[in-house]
């Protein structure tokens, strides 16, 4: 885990990636604090025991039904932010009515603290 200052608040994430390589590439880029679950149960767990969690950024490969999850049967107002390969429009496209925004793979693997930072900006000015 790391973390960064963010407005004095600090960006509780959870990403949800199934896949190790790509968390592991995520994880060794970022200064956010985050943690990452490599299971569907693993995240929804974690909110449930803590309401610190502010972003969720989900791999829609491994998990393409988890934004409507959070958003319809878990009641998740925070930011979610998805990612796939930019060839799966249909999984970014699936997902684009319960997620903030969408990214490609390699956009959050390159740009990961850039995007979250951006998003909770965007949140606080909303």
């Amino acid at each position: 885990m790391h973390s960064m200052d963010l407005n004095e608040t600090p960006a509780h994430v959870v990403i949800a990636c199934a896949d190790i390589m790509t968390g592991s590439n995520i994880s060794a880029s970022s200064q956010i604090e985050h943690v990452v679950a490599r299971s569907e149960s693993a995240v929804l767990g974690m909110l449930d025991r803590s309401s610190k969690f502010q972003v969720v950024v989900v791999d829609l490969q491994g998990f393409p039904e988890l934004p409507k999850t959070l958003r319809s049967e878990h009641g998740f107002v925070g930011i979610i932010i998805g990612f796939a390969p930019h060839v799966r429009t249909d999984l970014l496209d699936g997902a684009r009515p319960f997620v903030t925004s969408l990214k490609s793979r390699g956009a959050i693997i390159q740009r990961f603290d850039e995007i979250v930072s951006g998003a909770m900006e965007r949140a606080r000015h909303a």
